[in-house]
C-alpha cells in the first residue's frame, strides 16, 4: 500500500488536494509465479483503529467503535502479471488515527481454488491522544473526571496547547425513504450526536474534564489536538446504566454492584461431578453466621455455618443435580450497630442481610457421531457445471454401527463464504449453556428498620412514534445460473444403514463448491463435516460485466479465456447476442498456452434507452467452446417521476395521459425504457384505491402502533376481497403481509397478557394493548386465523385490569371505551360490568361517549 496526493475538484471552479491510498493486489502460487488474468473480488471498510503505545497502559488510543462501514468494493480481473491496482480516497478520519482502512480480497485461480487476504491501512498521525479509560459500570447522574493526554511519536507527553473533548451520544431515528417504485417506507436507524463541547489546556501532560451525564445510553468521547496535516483524534465509546431500583438487567445491561452484595470467588469456573470447589468470601463488615446453598431451578442444598471473620473460605460439593450448572449462594445476617448521632449523617448501620451468589459451569459427558461425505470416493470431487450431482453421505456411532441421525446438508460457493470467513456449523456450543437461577431472596426488613426515608426510582428512555430467487432458464448451450448455494436440506434422515443420498443440478459456475453437513442422532451425540467439489471445464471464459449500466454508459472489460488443458492454441471470442446494447469485441483471437490464462477485451454500450439488457458471449478453442449468457440492468438517465389519474367512464373511452410538456425536448434514447404506465379497470370504484392498497400491503412495521395500524386496514381489505370488490387482488395476496404483522405483533405480547410498546420493552402498555388486541379481533372476523389462546389472554389481561378495584388509570379518556369494546367484540363483558361503566359515563369525555353507547 502507498500514499499519493491528487488534484479534485469538488466545488466549482476551485480545485484541492485529497490524498489517495493506493494498494495492489496480487495473485502469486505458493511455487513463486504469478496467478494471471485470475478473478479478484475485493472490499474496503473504514473500521476502529486500536493503539497501545508503550508506558500508557491505563489511556484509551484510537477508536473501538467496532462499527463497519463499507467505502467500496468491486470484481475484476487481474493483470498478465497477476496484479490490480485500486485508490481509495483517505478522510481526515484515518489520518489523524481515528479510524483505519480495511482491504479483504479474494482470488479464484484456474482451478476454483480461493485465496484471501485482509489488510489494515493505519497511517502514523504527528500526534497520538489518549483519554483515560473510565470504570467498566458506570450510572446516569455519576460524577467522574475524564484525562486527556496528547504525545508524540517518540511516546513523550506533550506539555502545552488546548485540547477539544466532544460528548457523543447514540440516538435513534425513523428516516423517510422511497423504494423504487416511489412508495415511501421509514428506515429505523442510529446515528452519533453532539450533545457537548468542551476545551482544556494541558496542564501537568494532561487535560482534565470534568463530565456528569443526567441520563443512561450509549455515548461517545471524541478527542482531538492540533489542526489540519496535524491534527490527531481519538475516541471512546461506552454505556452509561440506568439507575434501576431494582436488581435487574434491563437492555442486557451489567448489573449495578449492591452494597448490600458478598463477593464470591470460586477456585474454578469449570467443574464435574463430585468435585469439592473451594470458594473465598468478603464480607462488607463482620457476620456471625451464613447460610450457604446451592441453587438452579430449584433449592439443591442448604446448610448454616459459623463465621469466624469478614473473609474466608468454605468447600462445596457438586452432586448430580448440579449439572449443568450451579448456583452457589451465600446469606449472612448483621445486627445493629450504632445509631447515627446527628441528622445530616446517613443510618448505614441498621441490621441487614449481606448476599451474593457465584455460578460454577458442571461438565456432561457427549457421545460423539463420525459423518462421513461419499465416503466411496476419497479423492478429490470433481464436476462439470452445470452437472447432475449425486452425493452419499454416511453416519456411524462411536462404535462404528449406523447411527439413526438428522442431517442439515449445504452445498455452496467457497468463494462467497472466503469473503467473510465462514465456518462450518460446529455443533460443540450447544453443550454450552446456562441454567437461569430461579430461586428469589428477598429481605424486606432494609425498607423497615432504617432510619432514612428511601425513595427508589426508576426512570426508562421512552422513543416513539420482497426478495426471491429469480427462475432458472433452461437454455443448455451458454452457461446464466450462478447461484452460489447449489444446495440445501436441514432434515435429511439416514436409513438403516445410516446412509442417506442427495442429487441436484450444479449452476453453471467455475468455482470450488463447500459441502458440509452437520449431523446429531437421537441421543446427545453430533459432528459436522466438509469435503470441497471442483467443477471447471478444460476451456472456459468470464467476463467481467459491471453489476448494472446508465442508458447512455459506455464500458470496456475484460474477458478472462482460460485453458486448463496441455494443448496451446489460439482462442477466438464472438458475440452471440447483446439485446438492449451494442457489443464490440476489441480483438477476436487470443494466444493461449497450457495451463494459462488470456485476457480479450470487450466493448460494450448502452445506446438503447433503459431496461434490462442482455449479452451472449461464446468462445472456441481446439474444438472446446463455452458459452455465458449474463444480464444487467440499464437505468434511466433521468429521475422517475410517478403520476396518478383516476376517473370512470360508460361504454367506450380514451385516455390521454398528461405528461409534462419537456418530455417532447429529451432524446429517444432518454426515455426509452423509462417510461411506462399501468391501467386498472373495474365495475366498482374500489380501482381508484388502487395506488393506497399497493402501499398499505408495503406499510412499515416498527412499533406497536405502526404494526396495528397495517393490520386493521389489512383485514378491512381482506373483507373486501372476500366480497369480491376488488378484482385483481387475492386473499393470498394480503395473508402473507398479515402474517408478517401479526407475528411481529405477537413477539411483543408479554406472560400477562399485555402488549409492550417496542419489543425490546419489558412492562405492558395499556393503550398500547388496547390497539393490538382490536387489530386481532378485526383480523379474526376477517377470517384470518389468529392464535385464539393469545387473543384471549390479552382480553383477559384488559378485563382484569378494567375492573380492578381503585385503578383510576386503566380509565382515561378513550381507553376506557376502547377496552370495553375489545371485550365485546370478543364477547367478553356482562351487564354488571356495563353498570360500573355507567357510573363513569359522565367524567368519561366527548371521545368516549360514543364508543361506550
Amino acid at each position: 500500500m502507498s500514499q499519493e496526493t491528487r488534484t479534485v475538484r469538488q466545488i466549482i471552479g476551485r480545485d484541492s488536494e485529497q490524498k489517495y491510498l493506493v494498494c495492489t493486489i496480487k495473485g502469486q502460487y505458493y511455487t513463486g509465479g504469478p496467478v494471471r488474468h485470475a478473478k479478484v473480488q475485493w472490499t474496503a471498510h473504514l473500521t476502529e483503529r486500536s493503539l497501545s503505545p508503550e508506558g500508557y497502559s491505563l489511556y484509551h488510543f484510537g477508536n473501538n467503535d467496532v462499527q463497519k462501514e463499507l467505502i467500496e468494493s468491486g470484481n475484476s480481473v487481474l493483470s498478465k502479471d497477476g496484479e490490480l491496482k485500486i485508490a481509495l480516497p483517505i478522510s481526515n478520519s484515518v489520518l489523524s488515527g481515528l479510524n483505519s482502512i480495511e482491504i479483504s480480497a479474494t482470488v479464484l485461480d484456474v482451478d476454483a481454488r480461493p485465496s484471501t487476504q485482509v489488510e489494515r491501512f493505519s497511517p502514523e498521525p504527528v500526534y497520538r491522544l489518549g483519554i483515560a479509560k473510565l470504570p467498566v459500570t458506570m450510572t446516569q447522574g455519576e460524577e467522574f473526571p475524564v484525562q486527556v493526554i496528547a504525545i508524540d511519536k517518540n511516546g513523550r507527553k506533550i506539555e502545552s496547547g488546548e485540547i477539544q473533548l466532544e460528548v457523543m451520544r447514540k440516538r435513534y431515528f425513523y428516516t423517510q425513504k422511497r423504494d423504487g417504485e416511489g412508495g415511501i417506507f421509514y428506515s429505523w436507524a442510529s446515528g452519533w450526536v453532539r450533545g457537548h463541547n468542551s476545551r482544556q489546556s494541558i496542564k501537568d501532560g494532561s487535560a482534565t474534564f470534568d463530565l456528569i451525564l443526567a441520563e443512561g445510553g450509549d455515548y461517545m468521547l471524541q478527542a482531538s489536538f492540533g489542526s489540519g496535516a496535524e491534527e490527531a483524534r481519538s475516541a471512546l465509546s461506552f454505556d452509561v446504566d440506568y439507575s434501576y431500583s431494582s436488581f435487574e438487567d434491563y437492555n442486557r445491561r451489567e448489573r449495578m454492584r449492591s452494597e448490600n452484595e458478598i463477593f464470591l470467588m470460586p477456585d474454578r469456573d469449570v467443574a464435574a461431578i463430585n468435585d469439592k470447589v473451594k470458594v473465598r468470601y468478603s464480607l462488607p463488615r463482620p457476620c456471625e453466621y451464613a447460610l450457604l446453598t446451592c441453587e438452579s431451578d430449584g433449592l439443591l442444598s442448604a446448610r448454616v455455618v459459623k463465621l469466624d471473620k469478614a473473609q474466608g473460605e468454605f468447600i462445596e460439593t457438586l452432586t448430580e443435580n448440579a449439572r449443568p450448572n450451579v448456583y452457589i449462594s451465600m446469606i449472612a445476617p448483621a445486627s445493629r450497630r450504632e445509631f447515627p448521632v446527628y441528622s445530616s449523617q446517613m443510618d448505614s448501620n441498621y441490621p441487614r442481610a449481606y448476599y451474593g451468589y457465584t455460578n460454577v459451569k458442571v461438565q456432561s459427558r457427549v457421545d460423539s457421531i463420525a459423518v462421513a461425505i461419499a465416503p466411496e470416493n476419497p479423492g478429490e470431487l470433481q464436476a462439470g457445471p452445470g452437472d447432475q450431482q449425486k452425493l452419499s453421505f454416511v453416519v456411524t456411532s462411536k462404535d462404528g454401527k449406523p447411527a439413526d441421525a438428522e442431517l442439515a446438508v449445504c452445498v455452496v460457493d467457497e468463494a462467497i463464504l472466503s469473503l467473510t470467513g465462514y465456518q462450518t456449523p460446529n455443533l460443540t456450543s450447544l453443550t454450552d449453556f446456562l441454567l437461569p437461577l430461579s430461586v428469589f431472596t428477598g429481605d424486606l426488613r432494609t425498607s423497615l428498620i432504617s432510619q432514612d426515608l428511601f425513595k427508589l426510582m426508576s426512570t426508562r428512555e421512552l422513543t416513539g412514534g420482497d426478495g426471491g430467487a429469480g427462475a432458472i432458464a433452461s437454455d443448455l448451450d451458454s452457461r446464466k445460473d450462478f447461484r452460489p448455494v447449489a444446495y440445501w436440506n436441514a432434515g435429511l434422515r439416514t436409513d438403516a444403514n445410516g446412509r442417506c443420498e442427495i442429487e441436484f443440478k450444479l449452476p453453471d459456475s467455475m468455482t470450488s463448491y463447500r459441502i458440509y453437513a452437520v449431523a446429531l442422532d437421537r441421543g446427545t451425540a453430533f459432528n459436522s463435516k466438509d469435503r470441497q467439489l471442483k467443477v471447471s471445464r478444460e476451456f472456459y471464459l468470464e467476463p467481467a460485466l459491471p453489476r448494472f449500466m446508465t442508458a447512455g454508459d459506455k464500458a470496456t472489460l475484460p474477458v478472462s479465456l482460460s485453458n486448463k488443458g496441455s494443448r496451446s492454441g489460439q482462442a477466438e471470442v464472438t458475440i452471440v447476442e447483446a439485446a438492449n446494447l451494442a457489443a464490440t469485441p476489441g480483438k477476436s483471437t487470443a494466444s493461449l498456452e497450457a495451463f494459462t490464462n488470456a485476457v480479450s477485451k470487450l466493448t460494450i454500450e448502452a445506446d438503447n434507452g433503459a431496461g434490462e439488457a442482455k449479452l451472449v458471449v461464446s468462445g472456441s478453442f481446439n474444438g472446446l467452446t463455452d458459452s455465458i449468457s449474463r444480464t444487467l440492468p440499464v437505468n434511466p438517465a433521468a429521475t422517475i417521476i410517478h403520476r396518478n389519474q383516476s376517473g370512470h367512464f360508460t361504454g367506450s373511452h380514451q385516455i390521454k395521459s398528461d405528461l409534462p410538456a419537456y418530455l417532447a425536448g429529451m432524446s429517444s434514447l432518454t426515455t426509452k425504457g423509462a417510461i411506462s404506465a399501468r391501467i386498472n379497470i373495474s365495475t366498482t370504484p374500489w380501482t381508484r384505491l388502487a395506488p393506497t392498497l399497493r402501499y398499505l400491503m408495503r406499510y412499515p412495521y416498527g412499533c406497536l402502533e405502526q404494526v396495528s395500524s397495517g393490520i386493521i386496514p389489512l383485514a378491512g381489505l381482506r373483507n373486501l376481497i372476500k366480497e369480491g370488490r376488488l378484482p385483481g387482488y387475492s386473499i393470498e395476496m394480503v395473508d402473507k403481509f398479515l402474517d408478517g404483522g401479526i407475528n411481529k405483533l405477537m413477539k411483543m405480547q408479554r406472560s400477562t397478557g399485555g402488549f409492550s410498546y417496542w419489543t425490546s420493552e419489558y412492562g405492558e402498555s395499556w393503550w398500547g394493548t388496547q390497539y393490538a388486541v382490536f387489530a386481532l379481533s378485526t383480523a379474526k372476523q376477517a377470517g384470518f386465523p389468529v392464535d385464539e389462546s393469545r387473543l384471549d389472554a390479552g382480553v383477559d389481561y384488559i378485563r382484569q385490569n378494567l375492573f380492578r378495584n381503585n385503578n383510576d388509570s386503566c380509565f382515561t379518556d378513550g381507553m376506557m371505551a376502547m377496552a370495553v369494546v375489545n371485550l365485546a367484540m370478543n364477547q367478553k363483558i356482562s351487564g354488571a360490568d356495563m353498570d360500573t361503566l355507567k357510573k363513569r359515563f359522565e367524567k368519561i369525555g366527548q371521545e368516549s361517549e360514543p364508543l361506550l353507547l
